[in-house]
């Protein structure tokens, strides 16, 4: 792989795809784009990719993904599941979702699935950082880190962009996996109906009294989901990962709370 800073201005440079946004999306899918010989830039506003010798710390970061047997097929093609399982993660082999009032709930298993494990709770930093390694081998791969798209042009040959460095890349693909706020998705004026559903995601993590029986829960309580996600941290498996979806007056009631008012 190469890297292009921001100190270097080179001609136009042409690829294959163009991939805006190296985030989960942006790089699983460069990974796989660049193992089937193809020519690709991935282009990323921050300045310098996560590194796995800077996550999996003593307290999990806040933000996790659950990911199914076919997310970790596909993270064990591209090579990165075996540093993603040395760092952490966590297996569930359970979920229970019940409604608070009492009206119904649901419980699954592993075995009445005929698998495993239906999951595994990561963080998304231990993913990231798996991924950046990963792709950093890829020979026909060149990153653009610390630079934003300024521009975007469709012509006859194809896709032009230039880059806040003055880089201009030329393809025939481009993708935007910049996020829900997409900056690409607007300089190619592409319009999306949204709606407000009037609520926010309120994340952190706990150390529970009891085991958490790897086991995912969710209770919908008047209309405000709570997931306890199951987190391992070097062998103790009372930890959880909290996501509450709540209305976003109650979220700054929350967020405003210490670590001890929480407790």
């Amino acid at each position: 792989m190469t890297t292009q800073s921001q100190a270097a201005k080179p001609p136009v440079t042409r690829f294959d795809a163009v991939i805006v946004g190296a985030g989960m999306v942006g790089a699983a899918l460069a990974g796989l784009l660049a193992e089937a010989g193809m020519q690709v830039a991935l282009v990323e506003a921050k300045a310098s990719p996560l590194r796995l010798d800077d996550v999996a710390g003593e307290i999990p970061a806040p933000r996790v993904s659950a990911l199914t047997p076919v997310s970790q097929r596909l993270l064990t093609h591209l090579g990165v599941w075996p540093a993603m399982a040395a760092a952490r993660v966590t297996p569930y082999r359970y979920m229970q979702v019940w409604d608070a009032e009492g009206s119904g709930h649901i419980h699954f298993s592993a075995d009445e699935a005929g698998t495993a494990v239906l999951g595994h709770i990561v963080e998304n930093d231990v993913t990231q950082a798996a991924l950046n390694q990963q792709v950093a081998k890829q020979p026909t791969l060149t990153r653009f880190d610390g630079v934003s798209v300024s521009a975007l042009q469709t012509t006859a040959s194809g896709r032009w962009l230039v880059l806040e460095d003055g880089s201009q890349l030329q393809t025939p693909l481009v993708i935007a996996a910049d996020g829900a706020r997409s900056a690409l998705r607007a300089l190619a004026g592409i319009s999306v109906a949204e709606e407000s559903m009037e609520q926010e995601a309120v994340v952190t993590t706990v150390r529970c009294a009891q085991s958490h029986g790897a086991t995912a829960r969710q209770a919908f309580i008047g209309g405000r989901p709570l997931a306890f996600l199951p987190l391992t941290v070097n062998g103790d498996d009372r930890f959880c990962s909290i996501v509450w979806s709540t209305t976003p007056e109650h979220a700054c009631e929350l967020t405003a709370y210490s670590a001890e008012a929480l407790g």
